[in-house]
Parts: C-alpha cells; sequence; structure tokens
C-alpha cells in the first residue's frame, strides 16, 4: 500500500493533544510566564510608552485663574520592535516500529509529547534567559545571601515586600514570583519565611511552605502565583551518561506583573510570547509521509518571539546563591 505523499497535514487529534500537554505541563512554566499572545505580522515595530518619556507618574496639575489656562502635559513614546522566528523538531516513526509498538500505546501521539517537551524545554531556556537577565530588568540584592549558614537570617519576605514595593513605585502591582525549585527547598528551611508564612496562614503551625502557600501569604500585596522552576536540559550527546543543568538559575528571584489573558501587547504587562497568528497557534502538531524511508514523520513547531514589553513591571532579587 502506497501513502500519499503529497503535503503535510495539520493533525487535530495530534494538536488536540499536544495543546492539553503544553497546558497542564507542570514543570514548564515558560508559557505562565511569557503567555501566548497573537500578532498579525510576522515582524513589526510598535509604539512604545515609557514613563519617562509619557510623563505616566509626574504630578503637574494647576490651578486656573479666571480666563487663565491649565499646565498642559506634552507626552512622547518611542518604538520597538519584534521578529518571530520559526523553530520545530521532526521525528519520523519506521513502519515497522508503528506496527509492533502499537500493541502496547499510541506511538504517534507518544512521539508528538516527546517532541513537544523537546520544544517547550527550548521555549522555557529562551524565557528564562529573558526573565532572569539585569539587561531587563532591575536588580538588587537580598538582605543577607541564601546560603545553608544563613537559614536563620535569610529574610525572603523582606526581599519580595522590597521588590513588591519598588515596583509599586512604578505604578504596578506585581501579580507573580518565579524562583527555581532549588531556592524553594532551601528558603522552605529559613527560620524567618517559616515565622512569616504560618503568621500569614496560622491554621496550621506546621503548614508546609510551597508554591500555593507562598502565593496566600502575599495576596494582600497582589500576588497571584508563585511559579516554580524545575526543569533542567541534558547538554550530553546522545547515548552518553545524562549531564543535568538547571534551566532557571538559583541566583535570581524575579517578581513582576504578567497578564495571561492579555490579547493587546500594550495590557501584557513585563513580557510575553508573540505568536505568528498565520501559523496556526503556539505550537502546531503535523505529519507528512516519507515514502522513500518508510516512515510518517511527526512535526512539532511554533513561530514566536519572546519579548519584554515593559522593563518596569519586573524586578529581580540577586539572593547572592552559594
Amino acid at each position: 500500500m502506497l501513502y500519499p505523499s503529497s503535503g503535510t497535514t495539520i493533525r487535530s487529534d495530534i494538536q488536540a493533544v499536544v495543546e492539553e500537554v503544553y497546558s497542564k505541563n507542570d514543570f514548564s512554566i515558560g508559557v505562565a510566564v511569557a503567555p501566548p499572545i497573537m500578532v498579525a505580522a510576522r515582524a513589526g515595530i510598535y509604539p512604545k510608552i515609557t514613563m519617562a518619556n509619557a510623563e505616566l507618574q509626574t504630578p503637574g496639575s494647576t490651578i486656573r485663574s479666571r480666563a487663565g489656562t491649565y499646565n498642559r502635559v506634552i507626552r512622547s513614546y518611542t518604538s520597538d520592535t519584534y521578529d518571530t522566528l520559526d523553530r520545530g523538531l521532526e521525528d519520523a516513526i519506521d513502519d515497522i516500529d508503528a506496527k509492533d509498538l502499537a500493541r502496547f500505546f499510541d506511538y504517534e501521539v507518544s512521539v508528538a509529547r516527546w517532541t513537544l517537551r523537546n520544544i517547550l524545554l527550548d521555549h522555557e531556556y529562551r524565557v528564562a534567559s529573558m526573565i532572569q537577565n539585569t539587561s531587563n530588568f532591575s536588580s538588587a540584592n537580598s538582605t543577607v545571601a541564601y546560603t545553608e549558614a544563613n537559614l536563620a537570617t535569610i529574610d525572603f519576605p523582606a526581599d519580595i515586600l522590597s521588590a513588591i514595593d519598588s515596583l509599586n513605585g512604578y505604578g504596578v502591582i506585581p501579580n507573580t514570583i518565579v524562583l527555581s525549585q532549588q531556592t524553594l527547598s532551601r528558603i522552605a528551611r529559613s527560620a524567618k519565611l517559616q515565622s512569616f508564612i504560618r503568621g500569614a496562614l496560622p491554621n496550621d503551625a506546621t503548614l508546609k511552605i510551597n508554591s500555593v502557600n507562598l502565593a496566600q501569604a502575599f495576596a494582600d500585596y497582589g500576588i497571584e502565583r508563585v511559579l516554580i522552576g524545575r526543569n533542567k536540559y541534558n547538554s550530553a550527546k546522545k547515548g552518553q551518561t545524562p549531564s543535568l543543568t538547571n534551566i532557571w538559575n538559583n541566583s535570581y528571584i524575579w517578581v513582576g506583573y504578567v497578564n495571561p489573558n492579555a490579547t493587546l501587547l500594550e495590557d501584557v504587562g513585563a513580557c510575553a510570547t508573540l505568536v505568528w497568528n498565520l501559523e496556526g497557534g503556539f505550537v502546531v502538531a503535523e505529519t507528512y509521509r516519507d515514502e522513500q524511508r518508510r516512515c510518517n514523520v511527526i512535526r512539532v513547531r511554533q513561530n514566536t518571539c519572546e519579548k519584554v514589553i515593559n522593563t518596569y513591571a519586573g524586578r529581580l532579587i540577586n539572593n547572592q546563591w552559594a
């Protein structure tokens, strides 16, 4: 039997699985930190409103006398650009493997999941590099270094509240904290955070410190979620012993505002993943036939640009990790 080989088909059945996987993936937080927003053009330029040029927080109202005038603000703006890039990964499913493994599981769906995992790792790495970057967001040192020796004096609550206060000064109410799993594990054993958590949520003196309870403890200050970066990538060559490296740096904690429901750039907050809307979505799963090699090829691709929209909507805490 010959298979049609005239083109590529977007597979709605596999696409549904792919979308479900990335929307429920607790390990990949890149999508939550820089949520997708559709753009009409592959590349473009857009107006950028800055605090300095637009005088967004500059007082200046005047009392008008009879027949007089009010003071008038003259706002200006700059511009910024974006350029989405077409990225993807393919996996060839040999006909022999497809027939043999069909006894155990849906091989095509599994391959799509595995390929999506690779794509999301790449996306997460780009987002982490963008977020934990002092060229994109201002940074301040923690009150004390986050070391094992300083568990009694590490003051995570004070550091977070200081970052929130700084952002409030720019008219931003942050709703998100991002930190690595290793950082969470260390601060969970710090005396001051334990006191803060159990004081803010006093119903249980043995309350565990996790992302949910952290978010609840800082809820009065605007925090809605705490995202924990757990993902690692393998830098070893194929077939060699895995060499795993953290995607999220232990040395930086990010505090900022992210709007997961934004449809316009002005509503995004700190950053977003710009997705060219003519390419099918944030991730697209499709197949085509390679008859010469007797295989069906699964491709997962995306056409995106990870972009900082508002540098004033986020702040880094350098916790001086050691």
